[in-house]
């Protein structure tokens, strides 16, 4: 275990470790769900401890009277992230996934990581694990009959964009859209996912960078092929192709017909 990292007791271990490379800090989260966030400097040579947060149960259900009935086992955090600042929005620095599958945003505030907002998934399942890539979500759990699913989030455009400062437990701005894969893995887990990068999907001087594209999904669908993601099981390797919006007003129109009130929303 590295010198740097100082846990509360012998007994705690450590969960996850992230590095934040534009920003250049390390974060660590530890089996008790305490955050650390370490500067490496200029040169990236350095682990200075700049922020910290811990607690965090209690500090959950003094905020966010939502998550009252939430089993604390379910509570503790198994993955973080780093969040971009070309994501868009209020700045959120950090996100994490919980055993249960809720989700937390922290903000980075001097020496302290602030919660600013929490979300529910749609069901509480048993995480094994996740990941995260710019606005998308992918975790996967076990589920008996079927074996391991995969659920993911990804924000409807142009809505999840900003956090309410005023009150952190309002997710009126928030609109998000929910897929699940169902019996796709039966009993192989995956063991890695990873997204493949654009830059190597499309390459075109003309085109804008893949951050600017991510943030008008509506206007740039047309220019970009479909964002695609690896899943590497026992069995292999699986490619998930998430959906655009012109995928999604496909489907509106086979299912309900042109003049339904569903397509003209």
């Amino acid at each position: 275990m590295p010198t740097f990292l100082q846990f509360s007791t012998f007994q705690e271990k450590l969960c996850d470790l992230v590095i934040d490379e534009p920003r250049k800090l390390l974060y660590t989260v530890s089996d008790k769900s305490c955050i650390q966030c370490f500067s490496l400097g200029e040169n990236g040579d350095q682990t200075i401890r700049v922020a910290s947060f811990s607690n965090l149960s209690k500090q959950v259900h003094s905020i966010f009277r939502t998550f009252n009935n939430v089993e604390p086992a379910n509570l503790d955090i198994i993955y973080i992230t780093p969040v971009s600042d070309s994501e868009g929005g209020k700045p959120i620095h950090l996100m994490a996934v919980s055993r249960g599958g809720m989700r937390y945003y922290f903000q980075r505030d001097q020496n302290e990581l602030i919660l600013k907002h929490a979300r529910l998934p749609v069901k509480i399942h048993q995480v094994r694990m996740a990941f995260y890539s710019r606005g998308v979500l992918l975790y996967t759990y076990n589920e008996q009959p079927g074996g391991h699913q995969v659920y993911g989030v990804s924000p409807v455009v142009h809505k999840m964009r900003r956090f309410s400062s005023q009150n952190p437990t309002d997710t009126s701005k928030l609109i998000e859209q929910v897929s699940q894969l169902t019996n796709i893995f039966g009993d192989y887990p995956p063991y890695i996912i990873d997204e493949v990068p654009w830059d190597k999907l499309t390459q075109h001087a003309l085109l804008p960078a893949e951050e600017r594209a991510s943030r008008n999904e509506f206007v740039l669908q047309h220019s970009f092929r479909k964002r695609q993601f690896l899943m590497l099981n026992a069995q292999g390797l699986h490619i998930v192709v998430k959906h655009q919006p012109i995928d999604d007003l496909q489907q509106l129109l086979q299912t309900f017909g042109l003049n339904a009130p569903e397509v003209a929303v």
